[in-house]
C-alpha cells in the first residue's frame, strides 16, 4: 500500500479500531483500495 492509499483509508476511517471493525468489502469503497488489498488489510490487522 502506497503512502497516498494509507493516507485515503485514515482519512475516511480515522482510527485502527473503525478499520478492524470495517469489512474488506467496506475498505473497498475507499478510491484505489480493490478487494484483494481489502481482504489482505483485514488479514493483517484483524
Amino acid at each position: 500500500m502506497g503512502d497516498k492509499l494509507a493516507r485515503t483509508l485514515m482519512d475516511k476511517l480515522m482510527t485502527h479500531q473503525s478499520i478492524q471493525s470495517a469489512s474488506a468489502k467496506d475498505l473497498t469503497r475507499i478510491p484505489g483500495l480493490g478487494m484483494d488489498l481489502a481482504e489482505a488489510i483485514k488479514r493483517r490487522i484483524g
